[in-house]
């Protein structure tokens, strides 16, 4: 074994943590670096008068995978988890409350009714993987459905044409099946391939998660699981540089061994282990980048505090499809952890919009959004408060991954003992599958120096 191997990950998300235990554990000296003053990339929270508000719909997942559950989550009697996940959509002007998937019923009937009949008899419908959104919607779900769903949901989470956007995106959303006829009918045909594949499940909320998900017993709501992270990093002797930059990636040939700081502190590597993008790194490196780039939409976030239970809706969280309102997502926290407030009752929605809307958004718009989506009684909070955090949420073109994949080959290219992980490698995009990522990239590092 090689004793004190130095490793550097530059990231201090949730997969820069892990990476940073993970090494630690085996007996690296580690050092993560994070630009921001806080780690925890969108796991963390927004204190507002003595609340902590999440950044959005962001609650972990078990992996499966014990060696990394032990080391990110600790002890499980602190969190409360849960098989099943309680969700609803308001597509057509009107709520699905047992389901996040689009509820095409909602429509008008003629174009319900020609959406359905295009299914069953277009005879280009294919179950074949297609990257152009636009071409993939209307060979599974028809022109009508394309037109009058897809069309208008995307256009305002994305603000382009479906034409552009790749057809991965519906993974991300979750939008690759609908909800359509009975339940009773739906079950008989979900047992034919194709109209499984596009057909989604009436109760959604009933069906077993694959691994449990988890939520702190803590009025801290999701920080509590970071500052846990934060306290495993001292445990394990982890340096943490934060509100620092990588300025310089020193090399020989392919090998990088230093990273120069934006104060210009040098530190020496013998493992880099890399979670944000990859074209940082070859710049840094002097490196030319593959052409391209990528487009993004702003996050806003609008916490409010309300003193008695005004919350109309027993759901998690809810998805409002309708392209009408600004409203995307709805974190209802007392229907996670009940005691979450200590007797009052709190909510973050989530928009996702051009910078240029984000800014022109505030609390009293939204407020008005949940009354009339019935999500609130007609009453004033006693706390709201705005988060603009620009530039959060990736636009996936259809040439998206491509581009994603060219820039994580030549920085693997580049660097010899250098290891990409995150959403920036292009591998996964969710939490819970970057992590067992993460795992399986350094597996073989911490083996192989007989840690």
């Amino acid at each position: 074994m090689r004793p004190n191997l130095r490793s550097v990950v530059v990231g201090g998300g949730i997969i820069g943590i892990f990476s940073a235990l993970f090494l630690a554990k085996f007996g690296h000296r580690v050092c993560i670096i994070e630009q921001s003053r806080e780690l925890g990339g969108l796991h963390t929270s927004d204190s507002v008068e003595g609340y902590e508000f999440d950044r959005g719909t962001h609650i972990p997942s078990l992996t499966g995978v014990k060696e990394i559950d032990d080391l990110i989550f600790g002890k499980l009697e602190d969190y409360a988890c849960f098989d099943f996940i309680n969700t609803g959509n308001f597509f057509g002007n009107r709520w699905n409350e047992t389901s996040s998937l689009i509820d095409g019923r909602a429509l008008p009937r003629n174009q319900y009714l020609e959406g359905l009949y295009e299914i069953f008899h277009n005879p280009s419908l294919q179950t074949d993987n297609e990257p152009n959104l636009a071409k993939y919607i209307t060979t599974h779900f028809g022109p009508t459905l394309s037109k009058e769903i897809y069309s208008d949901v995307l256009a305002k989470l994305c603000g382009c044409s479906i034409d552009k956007l790749g057809s991965e995106i519906l993974d991300i959303y979750g939008l690759r099946r609908l909800i359509l006829l009975s339940k009773e009918k739906t079950i008989e045909l979900k047992k034919i391939k194709y109209f499984d594949q596009i057909l989604g499940a009436h109760d959604g909320h009933l069906r077993r998660l694959p691994l449990p998900i988890v939520y702190p017993k803590s009025d801290q709501g999701i920080k509590f699981w970071i500052d846990g992270l934060v306290h495993a990093l001292k445990q394990h002797n982890v340096r943490v540089i934060k509100g620092r930059t990588v300025k310089k990636i020193l090399r020989e040939e392919n090998t990088a061994h230093g990273v120069l700081l934006s104060d210009q502190e040098k530190l020496d590597v013998d493992t880099l282990v890399w979670s944000i993008p990859p074209s940082i790194a070859l710049n840094a490196a002097g490196i030319p980048c593959p052409p391209g780039q990528l487009e993004f939409r702003t996050t806003t976030l609008f916490h409010f505090i309300f003193p008695n239970n005004t919350i109309k809706k027993k759901q998690m969280y809810l998805w409002v499809w309708e392209k009408g309102f600004d409203s995307f997502r709805i974190t209802l926290y007392n229907n996670i952890f009940a005691n979450r407030f200590k007797g009052s009752f709190g909510l973050t929605v989530e928009c996702l919009t051009s910078l240029r809307r984000a800014q022109d958004l505030d609390e009293k718009h939204i407020l008005r959004e949940l009354i009339g989506l019935g999500v609130i009684e007609d009453v004033s909070p006693v706390v709201m408060a705005k988060n603009i955090l620009p530039n959060t949420f990736p636009v996936i073109t259809e040439n998206h991954k491509v581009w994603v994949d060219q820039v994580a080959a030549e920085f693997q290219d580049s660097f010899s003992n250098a290891f990409l992980v995150g959403k920036s490698s292009g591998a996964h995009w969710f939490t819970r599958d970057l992590l067992v990522h993460a795992f399986d990239r350094l597996l073989p590092l911490i083996k192989s120096s007989g840690s």
